[in-house]
């Protein structure tokens, strides 16, 4: 009888298909006090096989391009959320390299730097669907003005920013960048347009884009300077946002070290 074997090779199956995703090998660590702010606002639209490298981000940005979501859109202890020294840039910032297995899905990489949060800061977190205030962002009434990229682009996924150019109008040059991926940038490149709530996806696109914003800070709308808002250069690219009551997916941080355990 074979029963027996059967059985155990049953068990090692469902073994390794419980495994948690994680990364192949990766580190976790704080930044050089010396290091300067990168420019680039990475997003997890990364091919398996390849290294993801994320430098100097704050433990709540880390969070935010883990889960996908927007600054409104995760609630937690003050020192996390608004953390003391933040106004002049004096706040922990941590660098992330980690190899992604080559026969990894691209849907298990999000999963994998969660769990290299959860194991490092020792961070538990539960979802909550709340009514907020929410920013839609969906197809304009003129057509998409972006073209899609062929399906399999490999090349690093995010945005390029650069502040108070000519005329003061700030730039955010964005590639290999999915729309759903757009929203939660969004909040990052130009929080102070999206102060009430998160940006959500409700475009129905799922293919990956390059393009350009151009845009002017609310501060400086605010201060009499004309140039395009965020909504402005949303729009050019054949998108739209529109302020809306809705409900949104919030991520609760429960618990959470200050700084990651040695890796």
């Amino acid at each position: 009888m074979r029963y027996p074997l059967l059985l155990v090779l049953v068990g090692v199956l469902a073994a390794q298909d419980s495994r948690k995703p994680e990364f192949e090998v990766a580190s976790l660590r704080p930044s050089s006090p010396d290091a300067t702010l990168d420019s680039y606002v990475p997003t997890l639209n990364v091919a398996p096989g390849t290294t993801l490298r994320i430098a100097n981000r704050q433990l709540k940005e880390l969070i935010m391009i883990a889960y996908g979501v927007g600054g409104r859109q995760l609630a937690g202890p003050s020192w996390l959320i608004d953390p003391p020294g933040q106004a002049n840039g004096d706040v922990p910032r941590f660098d992330i390299v980690a190899k992604i297995p080559s026969d990894a899905s691209r849907d298990q990489i999000p999963l994998m730097l969660q769990n290299l949060l959860a194991d490092g800061f020792k961070m538990k977190i539960h979802r909550e669907q709340r009514p907020i205030v929410i920013y839609a962002l969906t197809q304009g009434k003129g057509g998409l003005k972006i073209k899609p990229l062929p399906d399999g682009e490999n090349r690093q996924s995010g945005c390029s920013r650069s502040m108070f150019g000519e005329n003061g109008v700030t730039t955010a040059n964005c590639q290999n960048m999915t729309t759903a991926q757009l929203a939660q940038q969004l909040q990052t490149l130009a929080p102070g347009y999206f102060r009430e709530g998160p940006v959500v996806d409700q475009t129905g696109l799922t293919q990956s884009y390059d393009f350009t914003l151009a845009w002017i800070t609310l501060q400086q709308r605010d201060a009499g300077q004309d140039g395009p808002s965020m909504f402005d250069a949303v729009d050019r690219l054949g998108l739209h946002l529109e302020r809306q009551r809705g409900t949104a997916e919030v991520l609760v941080v429960d618990q959470s070290e200050k700084m990651p355990a040695e890796n």
